[in-house]
């Protein structure tokens, strides 16, 4: 029976995950603020160019456009591993799975995904 210490080693660890030196990304560096501040002046914005019109639907409008991009980066930070990818996202991956398809991202991420040994 292998030891508990073995099974541990052998599991994936974020420390593993990516590339070691990450360059910020462009907008990090121009947006101190937090996550949220960021994504509520980005919709005041999309608000304003509605020029007074009543803005409707915009919970089917706007989720499919922040989850879009977590996926992908979650997906590029688990190097292309669904079970990883979920288990940093808190989801089971048949979720994962369905929400990649549901978003139209499963061939990018498959084309994404490094080559198996």
């Amino acid at each position: 029976m292998p030891s508990r210490k073995n099974e541990v080693e052998d599991r994936p660890s974020l420390e593993r995950l990516g590339p070691k030196k990450r360059e910020p990304h462009r907008e990090t560096a121009q947006h101190q603020g937090s996550l949220e501040e960021l994504i509520e002046t980005r919709l005041f914005a999309y608000v304003d160019t509605l020029q007074g019109h009543f803005p409707r639907d915009l919970y089917a409008l706007i989720m499919p456009q922040l989850e879009r991009p977590l996926l992908r980066v979650v997906m590029t930070l688990a190097e292309g591993r669904p079970t990883v990818a979920a288990s940093m996202l808190g989801i089971h991956r048949n979720t994962l799975r369905a929400k990649l398809r549901e978003l139209d991202l499963e061939e990018e991420v498959a084309a994404a995904r490094p080559p198996r040994r």
